[in-house]
């Protein structure tokens, strides 16, 4: 139902310079309409994330999150004892530790369709 699950994401500068992420989706979790989760986040099992909501770090299992950014609203009913607590509603960012590492080639080179100068003024 046009979710988006993203695996990989671009420097905020250098749009050419990407990162590689896994990106978890756990048992029985459900991603409903025109959700979106960042690279690297995981959607704990058992968890629900609302439509069109723009998940930015770790749903914990059994929690539902909803909205932009996503933020958990509630524990599923009798999964209570066992779920996380969260402060807040905020969920976690782990991103950092499910980065796919690679090497390019230092002879490679670097293409730019736009020819732009990256260099921050002055």
């Amino acid at each position: 139902d046009g979710v988006h699950l993203y695996s990989h994401d671009h420097d905020l500068v250098d749009q050419t310079e990407v990162r590689n992420f896994h990106t978890i989706v756990e048992d029985d979790a459900r991603v409903t309409y025109d959700a979106m989760v960042r690279a690297g986040c995981r959607i704990g099992e058992n968890s629900v994330v609302g439509a069109r909501s723009v998940v930015q770090g770790d749903v914990p299992d059994h929690h539902v999150v909803v909205g932009s950014p996503a933020r958990s609203v509630r524990v599923k009913p009798g999964w209570e004892d066992v779920a996380e607590e969260l402060e807040d509603g905020r969920l976690p960012d782990s991103q950092d530790e499910r980065e796919i590492g690679y090497e390019l080639p230092e002879d490679l080179d670097r293409f730019d369709e736009f020819g732009r100068d990256l260099r921050p003024p002055n």
